[in-house]
């Protein structure tokens, strides 16, 4: 496991990197475009998430340059219900600092990935305050400890009702492992 912002790779995940890495370059050295074998790559790689957990077959995935980069992604698509999105996030301290200005819409750096000049903090065209917000949860009590699995869905749920009830749409979004 790493984080592309938080510490180094382990010594598992680069040799698995290098093993994919090998891969593409004998499937290319073989003929097969270097699209063609990055393509059947991430094809292959979204099969195995759906195999590990237990999705059917018509459920998206996507993938990203960072976490942070994927936030804008699924603030767009829940942006297309034309809805008030309230990205709920849960553990926020847990997540690099980019993305709590992703989170809401807002450029994380004053320089995209293309290049360009932009304000921190900005909010990306389309993305405005008007149909975002943010709301955190914290998995840990004010003294610490984690919270039990019932506290926790309970708070979930409640602020996705909080949501819903005032006719907003929740976007839950949840860190699978730091």
């Amino acid at each position: 496991y790493s984080s592309s912002t938080a510490i180094s790779i382990s010594a598992a995940a680069y040799a698995h990197a290098h093993a994919v890495h090998h891969q593409l370059r004998l499937a290319v050295a073989e003929g097969e475009s270097e699209d063609a074998a990055y393509t059947r790559f991430l094809r292959n790689a979204r099969a195995r998430i759906r195999q590990v957990y237990g999705l059917a077959a018509d459920v998206d995935i996507a993938f990203g340059a960072s976490g942070t980069d994927l936030e804008y992604l699924a603030l767009a698509l829940a942006l297309q219900s034309r809805q008030q999105v309230t990205n709920i996030v849960v553990e926020v301290d847990e997540v690099g600092s980019g993305c709590l200005f992703s989170q809401a819409g807002q450029y994380f750096a004053g320089r995209t990935a293309l290049g360009l000049e932009v304000e921190k903090g900005a909010h990306l065209s389309g993305f405005g305050s008007d149909f975002i917000s943010v709301e955190t949860i914290k998995t840990r009590t004010e003294n610490g400890p984690v919270r039990s699995d019932d506290e926790y869905t309970a708070m979930l749920l409640d602020a996705a009702g909080v949501v819903i009830a005032a006719g907003g749409r929740p976007l839950v979004h949840i860190i699978h492992r730091s």
